[in-house]
């Protein structure tokens, strides 16, 4: 969810003098990426959108099963999408950093990169206390702004950083939950009880006030912010599409075709691995203790995770590569273009749905409705995304956050010049 829209290099005021990315000059398929990936991130999300955010997803989903449809979609989400689509978003907002960084000359960047990441924790506070708690703008927001300092590190520092912030927040687990829960209890003043938290959300967004839903989003967002260790995935991923920008590998793809071909396979092998483990169907040896243990089924799955996220993205760029297929994707890079307006829009049709301010279907929406319901807001997103960059420059929410970044209205129409 990235905007690569900054001044060009030799521009000597980039505050007063933004201009966009010309469309020959954008990475299609970054966009094409970014675009699928809004497609699954309504995959996952629909499920909390649809019902209580608190406790674990999977025994949720089990919970709300009424069949043998409902039965499948959850598992369908459970591994194939839950935790899949929200790497590959990270990594490119990575990538779009490392393009911006590219545009801009060093000496304006890190001011003007503050003031996008400001307007962007802006935009996200109010998406997460008046529309969805599930908000994931300000966590991007506060993490971009830990990202700034690694602008000038090497390669190597950038990855090996990368990989130590994926996998640090496993071995502090323990570390992790009860600092999360001491957070969480000073936040809110009260205890973790995800019974007492599931039943008071169910009542609220069902049938409660708006009043009543500010209160109950603030207290999810409390829940939200008191992950601080787990929160080095996200600045983890950021550095991977760095570096991945640092490296140009979307600039000269046609160089890594033969090793993503290779890769990809490896990639799905592994993320089969991980995926039996999660599913319980391959235990690890009992002879490692149970806190290796469980920490080495933790690493397998998130290892497994990241696997089937890089075999989707790889994919999506082989099949982008034979011209039949590019035409056929297309209209996702106009999806990806307008994403931050799509992730919001997102937000807006399903909490009008499903909420008691609009249709009440809070609580009765199973897995494999959800899915549908998803892949029919999708399906209606792309022709809206293509309708709508006919005309302007950017999305509605885009202008809203290149506006507040510049401090001046932006030019919108493509007749504005």
């Amino acid at each position: 969810m990235h905007d690569e829209t900054l001044p060009p290099a030799d521009d000597p005021h980039p505050t007063s003098a933004a201009q966009p990315i010309a469309a020959g000059e954008r990475i299609a398929v970054i966009d094409v990426l970014r675009g699928f990936t809004i497609f699954g991130i309504l995959l996952v999300n629909m499920p909390l959108y649809a019902w209580p955010n608190w406790g674990p997803m999977r025994g949720i989903r089990a919970g709300l099963a009424h069949g043998p449809l409902d039965e499948a979609a959850g598992w369908f989400l459970w591994l194939f999408a839950e935790d899949k689509f929200y790497p590959l978003l990270s990594v490119l907002f990575g990538v779009g950093f490392s393009v911006q960084l590219m545009r801009a000359p060093a000496v304006h960047f890190a001011s003007l990169y503050r003031r996008r990441l400001a307007a962007l924790l802006l935009i996200g506070l109010v998406h997460g206390f008046f529309l969805w708690s599930g908000d994931i703008l300000s966590t991007y927001a506060l993490m971009g702004f830990f990202l700034l300092a690694f602008r000038t590190a090497g390669e190597r520092t950038i990855l090996g950083l990368a990989i130590a912030f994926l996998f640090l927040p496993m071995a502090a687990w323990s570390l992790q939950v009860s600092l999360h829960e001491r957070l969480f209890s000073q936040l809110v003043g009260a205890g973790v009880d995800y019974q007492e938290l599931w039943d008071d959300a169910l009542r609220v967004f069902a049938h409660g006030t708006y009043r009543e839903m500010i209160v109950e989003r603030a207290r999810a967002l409390a829940w939200n912010f008191s992950w601080p260790i787990s929160m080095l995935q996200i600045l983890g991923l950021f550095l991977l599409g760095l570096y991945a920008g640092r490296r140009q590998f979307f600039h000269h793809l046609s160089r890594h075709l033969a090793f993503l071909r290779q890769a990809r396979w490896w990639a799905l092998a592994f993320a089969v691995l991980g995926m039996l483990v999660r599913a319980g169907v391959l235990s690890l040896p009992k002879g490692l203790g149970p806190y290796f243990g469980d920490l080495s089924a933790e690493v397998l799955e998130t290892a497994g995770n990241l696997a089937l996220s890089f075999f989707y993205a790889v994919s999506i760029i082989l099949l982008a590569e034979r011209p039949h297929w590019k035409r056929r994707l297309a209209p996702l890079a106009a999806v990806g273009r307008t994403a931050l307006s799509n992730y919001l829009l997102q937000s807006v049709v399903c909490t009008t749905l499903l909420y008691s301010y609009g249709f009440r279907l809070f609580g009765k929406v199973g897995p494999a409705a959800g899915l549908a319901l998803t892949i029919a807001i999708y399906s209606l997103q792309v022709p809206l995304s293509m309708w709508w960059l006919r005309r302007f420059r950017f999305g509605p929410m885009e202008w809203v956050w290149r506006s507040l970044t510049y401090g001046s209205l932006q030019p919108m129409r493509l007749a504005d010049r």
